[in-house]
């Protein structure tokens, strides 16, 4: 992916101007550094979403200290600060970004990444004729997911309804949710 995402960008970067922006989910690796540098000269800007603290993520996946967690602790605070603005999905992953930029006023929003649960009203159950619960998740199946909450719910679920999860895709996690 990375391969073809740099191809993408390198054919179409001559064409951008200082009214373009490329928009990037974080992380991006060391390799995409050119693309950024030359950004600079070029004068598009670029903006940097977030959906997690990475040192903090990466630290915890499988209870190893994983490749990304030193790619980010050496060159996180480098990428980040060749940010023109960051974007968060909640105010702590946003605050701590900018905390660990150069520039502490750089420009950012956070877009909340979800619905607040609030502003959904309770609905009584229908009345449901099949006694068969048929849940679908479509994804690229990582550990942030939460999909492995998911079947251990199903397995604490003591009601009346038979449940079954029908998972499409693969991933890093497949093995790991399969022995689930």
């Amino acid at each position: 992916k990375c391969v073809f995402f740099r191809k993408i960008i390198a054919q179409n970067i001559s064409n951008l101007t200082n009214n373009d922006i490329i928009y990037l989910r974080y992380p991006i690796f060391i390799t995409s550094i050119p693309i950024i540098l030359f950004s600079k000269k070029k004068r598009f800007k670029i903006i940097f979403e977030h959906n997690t603290i990475e040192l903090d993520e990466f630290k915890l996946h499988n209870g190893k200290i994983s490749l990304s967690y030193f790619h980010e602790f050496f060159f996180g605070y480098i990428i980040r600060n060749l940010s023109d603005a960051i974007v968060g999905v909640t105010e702590e992953i946003t605050n701590y970004q900018l905390s660990n930029s150069k520039n502490k006023n750089k420009l950012n929003i956070t877009i909340g990444n979800g619905i607040k649960v609030n502003s959904c009203k309770l609905r009584q159950i229908p009345d449901i004729k099949n006694e068969t619960i048929d849940l679908l998740c479509i994804a690229n199946l990582n550990c942030w997911h939460g999909i492995d909450r998911l079947i251990q719910g199903i397995s604490n679920y003591k009601g009346n309804f038979k449940i079954i999860l029908h998972l499409i895709g693969n991933g890093k996690e497949e093995n790991n949710l399969s022995e689930l």
